[in-house]
């Protein structure tokens, strides 16, 4: 063989070898930027699905808030206010002013009791516990009705004065539990 034909392959050989080492090296640099940017595309998504999560959960709980708020506005016109007008509207103070009233039977509270799984969602705790108070109170007060109904309808109850007034009382309580309530709902943030 010829010198010039070893060297050339020689040549060839060392040709082979930098081109495989290069081809390696390149092959690494490659996996490594394309998964470091795989990675960077992996970790956006999910900070994009944090985002998408954090406003879906915002929407919902503003959505309940908003529900509560209108039906604590017709809690508040159907039963509260015309409650107190019977009562207030009486001719003779000394007559009782809830006996024209029957055992109550409609539900006031159907948002509340559907979304009762959301108030812990809602991250004003002061609010939370003004719902709560705040239907806790008209439940009483629908207990209390029913009760003084039954009561005057049998002419059993020689309290019923008593019950009258602090019924009164708690009418007047939950009016302004209720127009608390709504003032927060709408300074909550959206």
């Amino acid at each position: 063989m010829c010198p010039s034909r070893r060297r050339n392959r020689s040549f060839d050989r060392v040709d082979i070898l930098l081109t495989s080492i290069v081809s390696l090296i390149a092959a690494i640099i490659g996996g490594w930027i394309a998964g470091k940017y795989a990675l960077r595309a992996q970790e956006q998504a999910a900070e994009d699905q944090r985002q998408r999560d954090a406003e879906a959960h915002r929407r919902t709980t503003n959505s309940t808030l908003q529900a509560i708020g209108t039906e604590l506005t017709v809690l508040k016109a159907d039963f509260l206010d015309r409650l107190q007008q019977v009562y207030d509207g009486r001719e003779d103070r000394r007559e009782p002013g809830f006996e024209t009233r029957g055992p109550l039977s409609r539900n006031y509270f159907a948002v509340f009791e559907s979304n009762a799984a959301m108030l812990g969602k809602i991250g004003d705790k002061d609010l939370r516990e003004k719902i709560i108070r705040v239907y806790g109170s008209s439940k009483s007060l629908f207990d209390y009705l029913n009760y003084y109904s039954r009561q005057s309808d049998t002419g059993k109850d020689a309290k019923l004065q008593e019950l009258e007034q602090k019924m009164r009382a708690q009418i007047e309580e939950i009016q302004k539990m209720v127009s608390d309530v709504q003032k927060m709902i709408l300074n909550y943030p959206v």
